[in-house]
């Protein structure tokens, strides 16, 4: 190999999968392109077989630049970036070692790198590579796809995908707080469109990907995944307990029910192993948010599978209990929506206000299933978790943008965690604290109402990180005709536009009381209570009337 730089260098973390390691090997060896372009960096993560010793016999016979590197044992996270830093080309393609590249995949998705440098990353086609139930299932699901349209990917599937080394460099490569292959790769696809970055599908990058062959292979994926959600969102029991895992079971049901492109077996397994996906996500989230409760010092019950199962059957009216088993408590906005139901609040229009990654409003169909709802969340990275509402549900709308007090353009400051992102920091202090800014358009709920041609809102609920009385503010004549609202209230020292008592005032000012705490947050430093989400009806509504003790 001559002494010029590689152009493209691909890395893929292992650990002990020798056999799976040779065959991705011999695939990548024989691309489509010069070896002098091409350089491998394979980071060895602990293995205890004979991964070291394979690799270095297959370099020393290579014409292509083979470079084994010991990792650390943190998982794939921390080796990919291990790996990428190492590198010496531009363009950084990521692969795994159960994967088999096509001959075409290092020179078309490098390519298209090189011919588009409006983006910032690439992702090619995963295909399974042996035809079982399970790994057709996976297909069906889209679980290794990258979700998007084709020129707007929402985030790369690190199987098959590629970056710039600046973008890997001004983000910072992947986030090391996953231990495990799950939740790392959207993580670093939102903080890439979080700055900015553009990333894409590209036709003939082809992968084949071993997807899971048995039901225990389903489970140990999902499982995986639902670490990683519960690592993205915080730890934080986002998921909805046992409810939402009957509810998203219940949905996949329906959807087979109506796919009349498979056959009545075909439908009948997919939707049995759906529900074991349902499961293993729910657990790996519990697993991973008792992990990180443990750590924290906060004490959590850990559930058994027999306990799962139990609630489980409960929900589906298959299991009664005599005490009833409560697995997972109701939170405190699940009572207040049961007691709304009881009574008889049936609401028909709601707009959500920083809505996240959609877990309000779904808790909010789950009882009032009838609802037109809008979302309006500033950043459009997360859109992703909620295209499922978006595509199945033609009342439910999706707004990128801020809310406040009057329609332009202001400056979100992009923080770790995407729920604490927000308005309130200025270009110097931003820059001072080390985070990025990102202008966004900003409107106001009755703009929204009007651009809609909505009815007056039944529901308004706010979350906009310190700017909720401005947001009041923008609602115009809708105080005083909508029913509820749910707003977010500081008991924080230094809180000014949403400090609590500011917040009752105001409502009361505008003829609303307090009906509810639909939640609570404790300062994770010293436990004090520091947040707190309100319910507010309107002080003649039947709601209040209605509630005695």
């Amino acid at each position: 190999m001559s002494g010029n730089l590689p152009h493209v260098s691909v890395v893929m973390p292992t650990r002990n999968r020798v056999a799976l390691l040779e065959r991705c090997l011999q695939k990548l060896l024989a691309q489509d392109m010069p070896a002098e372009e091409l350089e491998i960096i394979v980071v060895d993560d602990g293995s205890t077989d004979e991964t070291s010793a394979r690799v270095c016999g297959i370099a020393a016979q290579s014409r292509v630049a083979i470079r084994l590197i010991k990792g650390e044992g943190r998982g794939p996270a921390v080796a990919r970036n291990i790996g990428w830093r190492a590198a010496k080309a531009p363009i950084i393609l990521f692969t795994d070692d159960d994967c088999e590249p096509s001959s075409s995949w290092a020179r078309v998705l490098s390519g298209f790198l090189k011919a588009q440098p409006a983006y910032g990353g690439a992702g090619g086609e995963i295909r399974r590579l042996r035809d079982f139930w399970p790994a057709r299932f996976t297909d069906d699901v889209e679980c290794m796809n990258h979700p998007g349209e084709e020129s707007d990917v929402y985030y790369l599937v690190s199987a098959n995908a590629g970056y710039r080394r600046s973008e890997l460099e001004m983000v910072g490569g992947f986030s090391e707080v996953f231990p495990c292959a799950a939740g790392e790769d959207p993580e670093l696809s939102h903080r890439v469109r979080a700055r900015g970055g553009k990333l894409a599908k590209v036709t003939g990058a082809v992968v084949l990907h071993n997807h899971p062959t048995s039901i225990g292979g389903v489970y140990q994926m999902h499982f995986r995944y639902g670490r990683g959600e519960a690592l993205q969102q915080g730890g934080c029991g986002a998921r909805g307990g046992v409810k939402m895992l009957v509810r998203e079971w219940r949905e996949s049901v329906a959807k087979y029910r109506r796919r009349t492109d498979l056959p009545i077996s075909s439908r009948a397994v997919f939707c049995f192993l759906n529900f074991v996906r349902c499961f293993a996500l729910y657990r790996g989230f519990v697993y991973e948010s008792g992990r990180k409760n443990s750590s924290r010092g906060v004490k959590n019950k850990k559930m058994t599978i027999k306990q799962a199962a139990k609630g489980i059957l409960r929900r589906l009216r298959l299991y009664h209990p005599t005490p009833p088993v409560y697995i997972h408590p109701p939170t405190q906005l699940e009572n207040c929506f049961d007691a709304l139901v009881q009574l008889g609040f049936r609401p028909k229009c709601m707009v959500d206000v920083g809505a996240n990654h959609g877990n309000w409003t779904r808790n909010a169909l789950r009882y009032f299933p009838d609802l037109q709802v809008v979302m309006v969340e500033p950043q459009d990275w997360l859109r992703a978790d909620v295209e499922d509402l978006l595509q199945s549900n033609s009342r439910v709308h999706w707004v990128t943008a801020g809310a406040s007090n009057q329609e332009g353009t202001l400056s979100l400051t992009i923080r770790e965690r995407d729920d604490s992102s927000n308005f309130l920091l200025s270009a110097e202090d931003a820059a001072a604290q080390g985070f990025r800014q990102l202008d966004v358009p900003v409107t106001t709920v009755k703009a929204l109402v009007e651009k809609f041609c909505l009815p007056v809102p039944d529901v308004i609920k706010i979350d906009a990180e310190g700017l909720d009385l401005k947001v009041l503010e923008g609602c115009g004549l809708l105080l005083g005709a909508t029913d509820l609202f749910f707003v977010e209230a500081s008991l924080l020292p230094n809180a000014k536009d949403n400090a609590f008592v500011e917040v009752v005032n105001f409502m009361s000012r505008r003829g609303y009381a307090l009906f509810d705490v639909t939640d609570l947050n404790r300062s994770p430093n010293c436990g004090a209570l520091s947040l707190m989400e309100l319910a507010f009806v309107r002080e003649e509504s039947r709601l209040r009337s209605q509630v005695r003790w």
